[in-house]
């Protein structure tokens, strides 16, 4: 009776992970609108502004925007997308993904360990809701939405 039930238990959790949302292609942009939420002209912008941004101080933001997690855990997709991307990668780890589930209306910050010390989890959850969320309430209805405070936030911070 015990092995049956570890053996379904053991095959309840190995197909619980056949469910995770599969993560794109490793990318060669910082932004990527797969929601379609950006627009091509603001996505363009953010990423010339990304790109000098880790150009001067070899912090890398890549912001994903994607329809839905389809049930996955916003969490475990986020650390997922940033290790198989690669992001921020190198001896410094200083890498920090925004990444934002349009239908879950679900939006992380995730950071690698180089800037966790400059963007630890409550100032993420900081920038998100009077941040990201307040600009994007306000516009809502348009295709615009501000990502800039992870930024700003980050050329406040000196001590690298």
């Amino acid at each position: 009776m015990i092995k049956s039930f570890s053996t379904i238990a053991l095959a309840l959790l190995l197909s619980l992970g056949s469910f995770a949302l599969e993560v794109p292609p490793t990318s060669n942009r910082l932004v990527n609108d797969y929601a379609g939420v950006l627009g091509s002209s603001n996505a363009n912008s953010l990423e010339s502004k990304l790109r000098s941004y880790m150009d001067t101080t070899s912090t890398q933001i890549a912001v994903v925007t994607i329809s839905s997690l389809e049930g996955d855990d916003l969490f475990d997709f986020s650390q997922r997308l940033a290790e198989k991307w690669g992001i921020g990668g190198g001896e410094n780890d200083n890498g920090v993904l925004l990444l934002i589930s349009v239908k879950d209306q679900a939006i992380r910050i995730h950071s690698g360990y180089g800037v966790e010390g400059a963007i630890p989890d409550a100032i993420a959850k900081r920038i998100i809701g009077r941040r990201i969320q307040r600009n994007a309430s306000k516009k809502k209805g348009t295709r615009t939405s501000k990502f800039h405070p992870v930024c700003n936030h980050l050329n406040h911070v000196h001590h690298w």
